[in-house]
């Protein structure tokens, strides 16, 4: 849609990490609204036929990630850790609950910084409860919400119209019809945004 970008993302992303500290400034010099879409990355790629392992799985590749992770991080002038545990699907539900309440935009910030800047664990529930504190939202209601039956359905039918959307993975940015995977895209969207 028009003066919209879609941000499709997932916690367990470092990319998606990084993208989030571009992605705000970029929508609002341009006049363009963001729009949230939490995703679930694995199943994002096997519905795209990716079905090669992990990156933790491959050390080569996983060598080099860590060290293209260290630049992107210098280059944002943000930190980089590796997240003690490796799980998103709570912080992605959760994230639907936060878009609810108008406070998406906090959260993606709070809880990136905590996970990939600080290494915390993605289901460690003491952070969780403290980032959501940090957005004044009910960590009660929130945990409530993430394990509903709705939430799981929310959260299905975001990753399959994602999929339908043509995302095959994140962070993907898609506005005017266009599509952008990568944080290290902005230059070629920005180039669109301009006209």
């Amino acid at each position: 849609m028009a003066d919209r970008i879609s941000f499709y993302f997932d916690f367990i992303s470092p990319f998606s990490y990084f993208a989030w500290q571009h992605l705000p400034k970029l929508a609002a010099a341009y006049g363009r609204e963001l729009v949230f879409f939490p995703v679930d990355l694995a199943e994002l790629k096997l519905l795209a036929g990716n079905t090669a392992p992990p990156t933790r799985m491959m050390p080569m590749k996983l060598k080099h990630l860590k060290e293209d992770q260290r630049r992107w991080a210098h280059h944002y002038g943000v930190p980089i850790a590796t997240p003690a545990h490796y799980d998103s699907t709570l912080l992605n539900k959760g994230a639907l609950f936060t878009i609810d309440h108008g406070c998406i935009e906090d959260y993606l910030t709070i809880v990136y910084r905590r996970v990939w800047g600080e290494g915390a664990s993605m289901i460690d529930l003491q952070m969780i409860e403290e980032s959501v504190s940090q957005c004044s939202l009910s960590f009660h209601e929130y945990m409530a919400f993430v394990k509903s039956d709705a939430a799981e359905a929310r959260y299905r039918q975001h990753t399959l119209a994602a999929h339908e959307a043509g995302v095959f993975g994140v962070p993907t940015m898609i506005t005017d019809g266009q599509m952008w995977w990568g944080n290290d895209r902005f230059h070629f969207m920005e180039a669109h945004l301009k006209g």
